[in-house]
């Protein structure tokens, strides 16, 4: 597919395609697209079938409306290695856990070909990790957005790969996250909301009962009167969940702007306290969220791994302002 190519589809199935997966039938219409890229948008519902996310497995039905869109910034097989560095966590001959700086893309996507932690992971170990996963982006397991920092595993072989993304999806890996919001929440709480993507604002996910089941859990460290540091710890790993949630029982996280936590949120804050909120918000120029623990099985040795990641400054120099 060439370069910042975005890929539109807008069909009925007709008697004689139903029964086929949704990803074969759609790789079928949309002949440049890759199937892993494809399965990628649907995964991440920016592919519906009657307006309602479906795996990708789903099988299609006589009449059913699929619609959405796939974009890809780059061919995934040109994927360049750059040398860009990277705080390594942990290593050993079968996996390595870096410490993502909020800012970094993980994998190219629509808009950005470079500049990745899929770039700097194949300069650095190329070796070990092409070929391993998808192409787009090699050895990875899950993801992060790009202003949350913390935690990310890579897989250097493909055995580790099945096994860690196998253990992610029975929910085996175990996270918590710091983040700082607006407003003081209850002591410690759980948010069972399911989560979709947006119909109306590509970029926002939302809580939507047909959506996918997704659990939060969180506690108040400490607080002052109009803003909050919790560890959140995410039942299931949805796009954008803990952001969502937080901001579903309303108190976003501080600086993301999406989903309710930019400075407009200001005007909800007691004048008595405004003063210094504004400062707070002025210092939180991203999403003040930050992946900082992560417990797993070794998916090759058995051993249990327990990885720290230390805080960003600008979370440490907020912390320290409530």
């Amino acid at each position: 597919m060439p370069n910042d190519v975005s890929l539109i589809i807008k069909t009925i199935v007709q008697p004689e395609e139903a029964g086929a997966r949704i990803d074969r039938h759609v790789c079928g219409i949309l002949s440049d697209a890759s199937r892993t890229a494809v399965q990628r948008a649907i995964e991440d519902h920016a592919i519906l079938v009657n307006g309602t996310p479906i795996a990708k497995n789903y099988k299609i039905r006589p009449g059913d409306a699929i619609t959405g869109s796939l974009s890809e910034a780059c061919n995934p097989d040109t994927l360049e290695p750059e040398n860009i560095p990277v705080q390594v966590l942990y290593e050993d001959t079968h996996l390595v856990v870096i410490n993502k700086p909020a800012g970094m893309v993980v994998h190219p996507g629509a808009g950005v070909k470079s500049g990745t932690l899929a770039n700097a992971l194949l300069y650095r170990w190329r070796e070990e990790i092409a070929g391993v996963g998808d192409v787009s982006r090699p050895g990875m397991v899950h993801r992060l957005d790009k202003e949350t920092s913390g935690i990310i595993i890579v897989a250097k072989n493909s055995v580790a790969h099945a096994r860690l993304s196998r253990m992610f999806k029975e929910r085996s890996v175990k996270k918590s996250y710091r983040t700082l919001v607006w407003g003081v929440p209850p002591p410690a709480g759980v948010i069972n909301a399911s989560l979709s993507r947006s119909s109306v604002h590509r970029k926002k996910i939302v809580v939507m009962s047909e959506g996918r089941s997704s659990l939060t859990r969180y506690e108040v460290r400490k607080s002052n009167n109009w803003m909050a540091e919790l560890n959140v710890f995410p039942e299931t790993g949805r796009t954008h969940q803990i952001r969502v949630h937080l901001s579903s029982i309303g108190h976003p996280v501080l600086g993301d702007d999406l989903y309710g936590g930019g400075r407009k949120y200001l005007d909800k804050v007691s004048p008595i306290y405004k003063p210094e909120a504004k400062k707070v918000s002025l210092l939180a120029t991203r999403v003040m969220l930050h992946a900082e623990h992560i417990a797993f099985t070794h998916p090759v040795t058995g051993k249990r791994i327990c990885l720290t990641s230390p805080l960003p400054e600008d979370m440490k120099k907020i912390i320290s302002m409530v």
